[in-house]
């Protein structure tokens, strides 16, 4: 989920796209309690991504729901992308959206567990919250996410999404003596009844775009 050089991307269409929930979106079945990131079975997103230093290409992402467990005292949703083996799971309450992920492998050994509040999505421009991680070489990872924009249109490959969240997040890690140092600045949008339909992945100064993630198309049950 925590999500590329922009300059090389290719445009993004829409053709032959098939069916989609529309921008304007719903409220109605757990899946959709958070309207600006619903998680549901058998929703399909189609994203157009671009990797620094890699041909772009098209990813294919189909949601699988699995069962709901529970744990941290509340009550997520297992899910898992098809054709993949790493489960995830999420909660969504009072609008902030979880994601949450465990024994993942990285650089330096496995996490074993991620556990991050993507979007507040009832709070206004300029609301702020962090969370942590612990790295494979168990360096403190903190994220610092800010609501930047809300109720904005954004359009992609000729679609124009009309109220979009915009999020801004920046990670870092605190290291001895030189203290917190920021590596990356991401910026997600969120629109409601979709979910993300573009993230872009940059350098903490944003001199270089490490992914760009654009939605080609999508289907949500």
């Amino acid at each position: 989920m925590l999500v590329i050089v922009a300059a090389c991307q290719k445009e993004v269409t829409f053709d032959n796209a098939g069916p989609g929930s529309g921008g304007g979106g719903t409220t109605n079945g757990e899946c959709k309690a958070c309207t600006y990131l619903p998680w549901c079975d058998g929703s399909i997103y189609n994203y157009y991504d671009t990797v620094f230093g890699a041909t772009p290409m098209v990813t294919a992402d189909t949601i699988q729901y699995i069962k709901d467990t529970t744990f941290d005292g509340r009550t997520y949703r297992k899910l898992i992308t098809k054709g993949s083996t790493t489960p995830y799971y999420t909660n969504c309450s009072s609008g902030i959206s979880r994601y949450a992920v465990f024994n993942v492998a990285v650089t330096g050994g496995t996490v074993t567990k991620i556990d991050l509040r993507m979007l507040f999505e009832t709070q206004p421009v300029g609301y702020t919250w962090n969370d942590t991680i612990s790295n494979g070489f168990g360096q403190t990872v903190i994220y610092k996410n800010k609501i930047v924009e809300k109720a904005v249109s954004r359009t992609l490959g000729g679609t124009v999404f009309p109220d979009v969240i915009h999020v801004e997040s920046e990670s870092g890690v605190n290291i001895p003596i030189i203290g917190y140092t920021a590596a990356t600045m991401s910026d997600y949008y969120y629109a409601k009844g979709v979910g993300v339909v573009d993230a872009i992945i940059a350098s903490a100064d944003r001199s270089s775009v490490y992914e760009h993630k654009v939605i080609k198309a999508y289907s949500i049950p």
